[in-house]
């Protein structure tokens, strides 16, 4: 094969590979590429529209599966976008004819030149990069098993520089000892400390301050190598280390409840357990025996847009579900409702009934917000917004929506 591709962004490079199964299998796929501005705009200037977009799509499928197009023409159409088969092969004709921009390769491919010059380059780069972290990888175990082998590394220094131990000899014993006794020694004060190390040989205290630096540093060095070997307390994730996260401890009925809710695509488990924590006993209960008949509705209904199990629990739209819609009558039956009072229900404009109906009215009628439901005969919702959101045709007297609008 030819390695030396020719210059310019439609010049014609010698053929060095024919697919994308012959570039390394872990090169990851491009996401951009080199133009030549102003070579590229000569070209397309030149070509009738139709001629010029056939080229650019050419031009981007190539780069996009890292190979030229296919040598079979159908493949090849339905890889540019589905387009007629004879238009294709009369335009791919009419490129051929100028090298500059398509080529036919011996396999039968249509290639070109610019583009499997970035190609070459791409992979290149790409196993230079690969080759240096594969060595940086292999010094950096070198210098850890290095650190682990304090033994050999010791009797080559020895053997490299013959005259330290000559020196180390005669220096005082004390020095010998352990390190901890001579930092406490240390600690005691200066005073102490000059007047030993002077009756130990007339020795200064520099030496010795170095000498003692030393142990620690290499106490230290020692402590970090066998702190390689520990377990450690964090999840290792990509981008930093994550903390292991906590479980939450769900209830048995709550459960029972998740398992059961008809629709837990994109929901929160945490969030919808925190609505069910400030659920009464009763309320709890009532919330899973309305599920059958919400999840049936659901089935029936597919255009409907299941509510989080947050919302469902945390609005106590359970209430109208189902079994649960004795709670709708009695909701209605309280003499100490908002809506029985007249002055209340004056205050609300046909601006805020919309606003509490869109949230409160997403499935089933919530009583307690709205007042009784559309049709009923405590109805406080006014008729022009009953009339033009067609309420009444939504919900039935009992607050559950007959159909899905």
């Amino acid at each position: 094969m030819i390695s030396n591709p020719g210059p310019g962004h439609n010049s014609l490079a010698p053929m060095t590979f024919d697919s994308a199964a012959d570039l390394p299998r872990d090169i990851p796929r491009m996401h951009y590429f080199k133009c030549d501005i102003d070579a590229l705009w000569d070209v397309l200037v030149e070509m009738p529209l139709e001629m010029g977009g056939f080229y650019m799509r050419a031009i981007l499928s190539m780069y996009k599966h890292m190979e030229g197009l296919p040598a079979d023409d159908e493949v090849a159409r339905m890889r540019l976008g589905g387009m007629d088969i004879r238009t294709y092969r009369r335009l791919k004709a009419v490129l051929l004819a100028r090298p500059k921009c398509l080529v036919e390769r011996p396999s039968g491919r249509i290639s070109n030149g610019r583009f499997e010059e970035e190609i070459i380059s791409y992979v290149t780069e790409f196993k230079k990069r690969r080759d240096a972290a594969i060595e940086r990888e292999a010094q950096k175990r070198s210098a850890q098993r290095s650190r682990e082998l304090p033994g050999k590394v010791g009797q080559k220094s020895a053997e490299l520089r013959p005259e330290v131990p000559a020196k180390s000899a005669g220096s005082p014993p004390n020095i010998r000892r352990d390190v901890f006794e001579i930092l406490n020694e240390i600690n005691m004060g200066p005073t102490t400390v000059l007047a030993e190390i002077d009756q130990s040989g007339g020795q200064t205290v520099v030496p010795h301050a170095r000498v003692i630096r030393t142990i620690v540093r290499e106490e230290k060095e020692e402590s970090q190598t066998q702190s390689l070997d520990l377990p450690l307390p964090e999840t290792r994730i990509s981008g930093g280390v994550q903390k292991a996260r906590k479980s939450i401890p769900y209830s048995a009925d709550f459960e029972a409840f998740w398992s059961a809710y008809p629709d837990r695509t994109n929901n929160s488990k945490s969030k919808a357990w925190e609505a069910w924590r400030k659920l009464t006993p009763a309320e709890r209960q009532q919330a899973s025996a309305s599920l059958p008949t919400f999840s049936a509705y659901c089935r029936a209904n597919p255009t409907y847009r299941c509510v989080y199990a947050e919302r469902y629990l945390s609005e106590k739209r359970f209430e109208t579900q189902g079994g649960a819609r004795t709670s709708t009558a009695l909701a209605i039956a309280s003499p100490t409702a908002w809506w029985r009072d007249a002055s209340k229900v004056a205050t609300k404009t046909p601006e805020m009934w919309r606003k509490a109906i869109e949230q409160f009215a997403n499935g089933s009628w919530l009583v307690e917000k709205l007042g009784p439901p559309p049709g009923h005969a405590l109805c406080v919702v006014p008729s022009d917004v009953l009339t033009e959101l067609r309420l009444t045709e939504i919900y039935d007297t009992a607050g559950a929506r007959k159909t899905a609008h």
